[in-house]
């Protein structure tokens, strides 16, 4: 698919506005490269590392859009406490996330910076420019094109920017998009799971660099801010159904 025609738009600009932004925050960290990102002790224990590495870009395949949307959301907010503060960037053809909903999974709003991108070499330019400063704690680029995923090349030049700024990258695309080799260090699918009382997800980690793939079943308490996981069997079905999971819970208020 091709892309759409751009409005008018001057970088130049742009650049300039997100500079402005970015003076304004407090440099988080004089080294990101050797952090890690704590999620839960049953995840970090299975990451290499220990913990989600920072400075480096992570890939999340959207088996349910809410969901994912909504796990890529909690991890941005991670990263931010454990990187000491620092801008949030979620960068996309569409500016739909409610804050509303983004700070009930942890996400500080007053950090978070919308850059609306409509065609994909935008979108890639502006996660790298984000992703390049120290003063970023974490970039999402998102996609809902299905035939498009950053080729190897694309995706080499966002580690290397992440590389660069000691941030965290990520990637969230729909299920189905075109399989590709990718620069990335880790690779996740997040789907909706049943729950009661709580959000849930399914979260599997398909690839990473130096360990094993693992899935676990997931769940967010909105109201205490507690995200927990157990391990779980690849393919089972874990958790109780009594309601389905809500849909859109990054984007609702």
């Amino acid at each position: 698919m091709a892309d759409p025609a751009p409005p008018s738009a001057d970088r130049a600009a742009l650049l300039a506005r997100l500079r402005a932004v970015l003076a304004r925050t407090t440099l988080p960290r004089p080294d990101g490269g050797g952090r890690r990102i704590p999620l839960d002790p049953a995840i970090d224990a299975a990451l290499a590392g220990g913990g989600l590495a920072a400075a480096a870009l992570h890939e999340i395949e959207a088996a349910e859009p809410g969901a994912a949307t909504a796990f890529a959301a909690l991890l941005m907010g991670r990263a931010h406490a454990a990187l000491g503060g620092g801008a949030l960037f979620w960068i996309g053809a569409e500016a739909d996330a409610c804050p509303q909903g983004l700070a009930r999974l942890g996400l500080p709003v007053e950090a978070l910076v919308m850059v609306q991108a409509w065609r994909r070499v935008d979108a890639l330019w502006a996660a790298e420019e984000c992703s390049r400063c120290a003063a970023t704690a974490a970039t999402l680029l998102c996609t809902t094109d299905p035939g498009w995923r950053p080729d190897l090349t694309a995706s080499r030049r966002l580690q290397l920017a992440a590389e660069t700024g000691g941030g965290l990258l990520l990637l969230l695309y729909p299920t189905g998009s075109a399989l590709a080799p990718s620069a990335a260090r880790s690779r996740w699918r997040v789907d909706a799971a049943p729950y009661e009382n709580a959000a849930a997800w399914r979260v599997e980690l398909l690839h990473q660099r130096g360990g094993p793939p693992a899935a676990w079943a997931c769940t967010w308490q909105p109201g205490s801010g507690r995200f927990s996981a157990a391990p779980a069997a690849p393919g089972a079905a874990e958790l109780p159904a009594r309601r389905p999971s809500p849909r859109r819970l990054a984007s609702s208020g």
